[in-house]
């Protein structure tokens, strides 16, 4: 069954956080490249950190290595709970165009992160 938004056949996705955390400034994608002439929708995220050695700031982009679309500081306390954000206007990639996430600096712990979306 095709869901239709402003005229668009769209696409459900979600990114869920991977085992032990991110613990480097690897990044990773979040939804790979879409099929032409479709792009990706962020419309909510949720992140949870232990007590980090070192503050960091985490960063959704645009792209591999691309613009910032997003980014929150994450403090050597950590969260004690999940952060939750919902948009209510999704975040937009550009068209045939991964999203990807990293954390600037190197945690000393684990940082997990889930997001989800669409696609159209």
């Amino acid at each position: 069954m095709a869901v239709f938004l402003n005229g668009y056949d769209i696409v459900a996705w979600n990114y869920a956080a991977e085992l032990g955390g991110i613990t480097n400034t690897t990044a990773r994608t979040i939804k790979t490249a879409s099929i032409t002439g479709e792009r990706h929708y962020i419309t909510a995220l949720q992140i949870y950190a232990d007590d980090l050695t070192t503050a960091s700031e985490l960063v959704i982009r645009d792209g591999s290595v691309g613009t910032v679309l997003w980014r929150s500081k994450i403090t050597s306390e950590g969260f004690v709970q999940q952060a939750g954000i919902t948009f209510p206007t999704a975040l937009k990639g550009s068209i045939n165009t991964l999203l990807e996430i990293c954390l600037l600096t190197t945690p000393g712990a684990a940082v997990y992160f889930n997001a989800q979306g669409y696609s159209a």
